[in-house]
């Protein structure tokens, strides 16, 4: 969390879209993942349901024991790594369009985009209360990572790239 956007965008989902979560799901549980949880504003008081696991050794654990992956980024820039990580581990995501940005997921099939506390708070819940649309939503998403950014997809499509763009021998100095 010493990334401003990522420190930003928790403290955001903590504050305002998870009391409204638990008001409709009482018993659910946010696990906050990531370096240097202390740099968070609400770590400190741990809100009720809210659990601060600092750096992660073990994904496999973490996504086994998690229904939904929240990226709640409101500003910053690149591609959202950890979007394409919950999906390879089949989780369905939600997300913030900013968080979403550089990935080709379709909103309601592959991800749910919300761009507002209510918003991201409902989406939530949905994938929380129904266990069939969240399994459906998760290997929706991860077919679509295996298929568009798997490793050996990236390499084809850079090495058609880099053919279609090559210097002729003759034209080289």
């Amino acid at each position: 969390y010493s990334f401003t956007p990522n420190r930003v965008g928790a403290d955001y989902f903590i504050e305002q879209v998870w009391p409204l979560v638990r008001m409709r799901v009482p018993r659910a549980k946010l696990i906050v993942a990531g370096a240097d949880p202390h740099l968070l504003a609400n770590f400190a008081s741990s809100p009720a349901g809210v659990m601060f696991s600092g750096y992660v050794d073990d994904l496999l654990a973490l996504y086994r024991d998690t229904r939904v992956a929240v990226c709640p980024i409101l500003s910053g820039g690149g591609t959202r790594l950890k979007v394409m990580e919950a999906a390879a581990y089949g989780r369905p995501i939600v997300s913030t369009t900013i968080g979403a940005e550089g990935i080709d997921f379709i909103d309601t099939k592959e991800i749910l985009i919300a761009d507002g506390a209510t918003e991201m708070a409902n989406a939530c819940i949905s994938l929380l209360e129904d266990h069939s649309k969240a399994i459906e939503m998760g290997l929706q998403a991860r077919h679509t990572v295996e298929d568009r950014y798997s490793r050996e997809r990236i390499i084809s499509d850079l090495g058609r790239t880099l053919a279609s763009h090559a210097v002729p021998a003759s034209s080289r100095a």
